[in-house]
């Protein structure tokens, strides 16, 4: 099947989540692409294989060019065309219809809470429930687009995720389908809101009263971030099994230029499971590991590995409900299974360069930068100094090491003062990555812009 093309038009926003991927300050760096440029992916996009694009940002719906970008995607056969959006760009009215007319098709809307006051304190504005209300009535009454529903699972929804699926359905019930997934250990999810992170471990969601409630109401839905055995009985709910099954591959935008081959700025993530691991002992036997998920590698550095289970059910018949499901043969089942026992998927967690962001400092004396890492201890790991739970590295640079320099010494010195201090007072690992990177002694300034420990 042809890929999703994850179409990136600009990186302005107009809400300020508590888990945004994006790092905030550094958002605002990366240049908007112009409308040739943009008609220059897509055509790149197109020839590679893309069919689906999805737009998004940022809050795509911020170009007012959009309408005309879509009629440009039409022009060169590229479809379904659809739009990631918070939903407070299209509350205007007649919004929605420019939009349709120019040949959107689907809406992937973000809907993170059910009364203003949480929908509003998750979105960091004074708005957003207001303007996504209206934009669910309109949704509702005119009826012509696809709408899934996308809920990220948070601190601040956990308990009330079934609400919010309620309160989308009591306003737009033509609604056709929701996914719901797990906050991702990247960007403002890592910052500390009176010291507790927006982060979860999978023991601290209860699925069940969500899922009673949209099964009942007869509509799709998936969760994502979450292994198969975290699942249980809705396992085959997993967005991820529903991508191996049908096997859709996605190319994504290249916002930090982690991939060489990346062209045009993007690169081939196939089924966006680059950053999983399937840890044994657990995954290695199970049968369930061709076409299960994994955990993700921010949230085993954030939270530590999860307790993960080996399963005692066939994969096949997960398969076939995910195949049929989409309207495929479920007959097609035992050969995808036999394609994704082939592929290779790594089991160990691999801790041999730091996933977490770094904290970037300058001083005039130094030849270059210094990047330090504030990471949990993990047995057997280097690193230059050390407290109770956390440890902190740095990157070799030229020009000699601390006992040579002075400037590196101290600031090495204090930042290993604030880690211990910060461990000591019991702060989370975001907190204390926080309190290093206010660091401003001896002349050091940092962290910049695009490493900004609170993002």
């Amino acid at each position: 099947m042809g890929a999703t093309a994850i179409l990136c038009v600009t990186q302005r926003c107009n809400q300020r989540c508590l888990f945004c991927l994006e790092d905030e300050m550094g958002r605002s760096l990366l240049a908007e692409p112009s409308v040739a440029e943009v008609h220059r992916q897509l055509a790149s996009l197109h020839a590679r294989g893309a069919r689906k694009v999805m737009l998004m940002g940022g809050e795509a719906l911020l170009r007012r060019d959009l309408p005309a970008l879509l009629r440009h995607a039409r022009t060169l056969g590229l479809g379904p065309l659809g739009v990631a959006t918070n939903g407070c760009a299209l509350a205007p009215e007649g919004t929605l219809e420019r939009l349709i007319d120019a040949g959107l098709e689907l809406v992937e809307l973000s809907i993170h809470g059910h009364t203003p006051e949480l929908a509003n304190a998750i979105a960091g504005t004074r708005f957003t429930f207001e303007r996504q209300a209206r934009t669910l009535a309109q949704l509702q009454r005119l009826g012509e687009l696809r709408v899934t529903v996308n809920t990220v699972i948070c601190r601040s929804n956990v308990a009330v995720l079934a609400e919010v699926a309620r309160y989308v359905l009591s306003v737009c019930p033509r609604a056709d389908a929701f996914k719901l997934k797990l906050a991702a250990a990247r960007g403002r999810a890592l910052a500390p809101r009176d010291e507790s992170a927006e982060l979860l471990g999978y023991d601290e969601v209860a699925l069940e009263p969500v899922a009673a409630l949209l099964t009942a109401a007869g509509k799709p839905f998936w969760f994502e971030g979450f292994p198969l055995c975290r699942l249980g009985a809705h396992a085959h709910r997993s967005h991820e099994l529903h991508l191996l099954a049908r096997d859709e591959r996605y190319f994504d935008f290249d916002h930090d230029g982690q991939y060489p081959e990346a062209r045009d700025g993007y690169f081939d993530s196939g089924r966006q499971l680059q950053s999983r691991r399937w840890p044994a002992p657990s995954c290695s036997p199970c049968p369930l590991r061709p076409i299960c998920g994994g955990v993700d590698l921010g949230l085993v550095h954030e939270l530590g590995l999860p307790e993960l289970a080996t399963a005692e059910r066939a994969p096949e018949p997960l398969l076939a409900q995910a195949l049929a499901s989409h309207g495929l043969d479920p007959a097609l089942a035992r050969t995808r299974l036999a394609q994704l026992r082939g592929e290779a998927r790594p089991a160990e967690i691999d801790h041999s360069a730091p996933l977490l962001p770094s904290l970037r400092f300058e001083h005039p004396a130094e030849p270059e930068p210094v990047e330090l890492w504030i990471e949990r201890i993990r047995p057997g790991a280097p690193a230059y100094a050390r407290s109770a739970r956390f440890a902190l590295s740095y990157r070799a640079t030229s020009g000699g090491g601390p006992s040579t320099r002075p400037a590196l010494r101290e600031l090495l010195a204090h930042a290993s003062e604030l880690l211990r201090a910060a461990d000591e007072r019991g702060a989370s690992l975001a907190a204390a990555r926080q309190a290093v990177g206010r660091l401003r002694r001896g002349g050091w300034s940092g962290p910049t812009p695009a490493q900004e420990p609170s993002a």
